[in-house]
């Protein structure tokens, strides 16, 4: 899954992670979800959102996790002047980004002549990893 905040940041996700994945070839991005533009991406993503400082962000991402930077982040998101969005324009947006991440994929599979993996054979490579990573920690415990 890959979660951005608009298009520009989805731009900038496609753009600055890397293409190329060591078992798959083309990294495939998974399901694409946009999330409010207060919400933390997750994992490495964090580093390519463009968008502009969000107190309540900059809270869960840098801290300090005390409850006045809590309630001060609280604070600071609400006074934010409300901004003007136009779902539309948006949903556009998005959707010629990800055809331009399709058609460079398709490129790099008319290219290299390889095969892109299945959703299956990715899902059960996820399973096996969640798997492994579960027997580890269980292990790590007892």
């Amino acid at each position: 899954m890959t979660r951005f905040h608009n298009a520009n940041c989805l731009r900038a996700i496609l753009n600055g992670a890397p293409r190329d994945c060591l078992v798959h070839g083309f990294r495939d991005f998974g399901f694409l979800w946009q999330i409010a533009d207060w919400a933390k991406l997750g994992g490495a993503d964090d580093q390519f959102c463009p968008c502009p400082e969000h107190p309540w962000r900059s809270f869960v991402l840098n801290g300090p996790h005390t409850w006045e930077a809590h309630h001060a982040a609280r604070r600071a998101s609400e006074a934010l002047p409300p901004r003007e969005y136009n779902f539309q324009q948006e949903h556009e947006q998005v959707q010629l980004v990800f055809a331009e991440y399709c058609d460079s994929q398709q490129k790099w599979v008319a290219e290299t002549g390889r095969q892109l993996p299945s959703r299956d054979e990715i899902l059960e490579l996820h399973r096996k990893k969640q798997k492994e990573r579960s027997e580890r920690e269980n292990g790590e415990r007892e």
